[in-house]
């Protein structure tokens, strides 16, 4: 079988993690949504909001989580589904 571009990019964004996964998400949501916006952490906090679209009505939100953090699947996915929910918190009901 071969590998298209896309299953290549697929496979490479896969094996990033942390800042290098957000940082690639961002720079592919920039090059294909016209006005995204990366919200920069620091020097305040994102505040949960890694990125805004669409004068600011869209909002994004990016965790690449440590790949040996989880032993099982589910427990990756239950810290994914845990830091997206707090994350939408923080941006509904900011601190």
């Amino acid at each position: 079988m071969i590998n298209t571009i896309t299953d290549n990019y697929a496979q490479a964004i896969a094996e990033l993690e942390g800042d290098a996964f957000e940082a690639e998400v961002s720079a592919r949501l920039a090059s294909v949504i016209l006005g995204f916006q990366q919200v920069p952490a620091s020097p305040h906090g994102d505040g949960g909001l890694d990125g805004l679209s669409h004068d600011g009505q869209h909002g994004y939100c990016c965790y690449g989580p440590k790949h040996d953090a989880f032993k099982r699947n589910a427990e990756r996915v239950k810290a994914i589904v845990g830091k997206f929910t707090d994350d939408l918190h923080g941006v509904r009901d900011p601190r």
